[in-house]
């Protein structure tokens, strides 16, 4: 294996940067190309990168001989752009949830393993240290046994962006809830075992939007645990806006994580003891791990990705679950294990 590997990256916007950087960071990697449907875009970007190819169209990216490529687009495009470069053989990371629904996130499983590639999905949340603290902490018994878990994730979604777009986005469950926080409360609770759950679509209305704007979904976990997640595109910036709260039998969690930054974690012991406060300014980049970890794997020198594949089957699979509760005002009941699972595919109104 060369010395550096070349990354081709597709997108150009505020994640396709931050995602670069953070490859470039490792030192391990050289800049190969970029693509965006905004040719000036792309030249900008790869100019910033001192990279002197760049084009508007991503299949042209096979020009500059990529080992790996870095996808980080809005869902209506990404999928064929992942499709393309698993069939062109390049190991790739996803800068979201690798697909919108389960049969397309099927193929992606079926075309990686075939090719023996690497394939990541973009959530960090499994890198950043505030999860990996609280996820040590509960493992550990430190709040005795899990009684109860509560968690708000508002993002003010732009309403002219393909965030609000159904077709575009595959809808807001898989978008943003898998996010926060379907995907680091799998990492630490595992499975659901029942999903009940509502929407709505109060405070903006258009034909093609997406379909819940606002959803709340009852999560059951092993042993009973009860989860409220309530996620929303609507915000107010002066209310809390991503936290989680889990209460055990001897303790409990206070968990903000943070969009972009480490978070932080409020331990609150058993009897009247004072709550620990813990703070990551000093924590690794997450997104700087991800990368290291995507790298080692495709160097072939161990496989600690925490978002392969079949681990992000189960964020679209709940995904797909939640809006099916909504849509049918029914608690669906998952079988766990997704090989035996019949796909829940896109529920998307004709």
């Amino acid at each position: 294996m060369k010395a550096k590997l070349r990354l081709a990256v597709v997108g150009t916007g505020m994640m396709a940067t931050m995602r670069t950087k953070a490859f470039l960071e490792t030192g391990q990697v050289e800049i190969a190309g970029i693509a965006s449907r905004n040719a000036s875009k792309a030249v900008a970007f790869a100019a910033s990168l001192e990279c002197s190819f760049s084009t508007d169209d991503f299949t042209e990216l096979a020009d500059c001989r990529p080992d790996m490529v870095l996808v980080e687009v809005p869902h209506h495009v990404q999928t064929e752009v992942v499709k393309w470069a698993l069939e062109q053989q390049y190991h790739v990371l996803v800068g979201s949830s690798m697909a919108v629904n389960m049969q397309e996130m099927n193929y992606i499983r079926q075309l990686s393993a075939a090719h023996n590639l690497v394939v990541e999905g973009g959530f960090e949340a499994r890198y950043k240290t505030v999860w990996k603290e609280a996820r040590t902490m509960i493992h550990s018994g430190k709040i005795g046994n899990v009684c109860a878990i509560q968690a708000i994730a508002c993002w003010k979604a732009d309403t002219e962006s393909w965030y609000y777009s159904q077709k575009e986005s595959g809808g807001m469950p898989v978008t943003h809830m898998t996010y926060a926080f379907l995907n680091p409360l799998t990492w630490i609770f595992g499975m659901p075992r029942s999903i009940s759950a509502i929407a709505n679509t109060t405070g903006v209305q258009r034909p093609g939007m997406v379909e819940e704007v606002t959803c709340a979904a009852n999560i059951a976990y092993k042993d009973h645990i009860p989860c409220q997640l309530l996620a929303s595109y609507v915000h107010h910036p002066q209310t809390p806006n991503w936290k989680l709260f889990i209460q055990g039998t001897s303790g409990a969690l206070e968990i903000f994580p943070g969009e972009f930054g480490n978070g932080k974690l409020v331990f609150y012991p058993a009897g009247d003891t004072s709550p620990i406060v813990m703070g990551f300014e000093n924590a690794p980049d997450p997104f700087v791990l991800q990368a290291e970890t995507f790298i080692r794997a495709v160097k072939g020198l161990g496989n600690e990705l925490q978002n392969t594949p079949a681990h992000n089957a189960e964020d679209v699979q709940i995904a797909a679950t939640i809006v099916k509760s909504a849509r049918t005002g029914k608690t669906i009941h998952l079988n766990t294990d997704l090989k035996k699972t019949a796909a829940i595919g896109p529920v998307v109104k004709e």
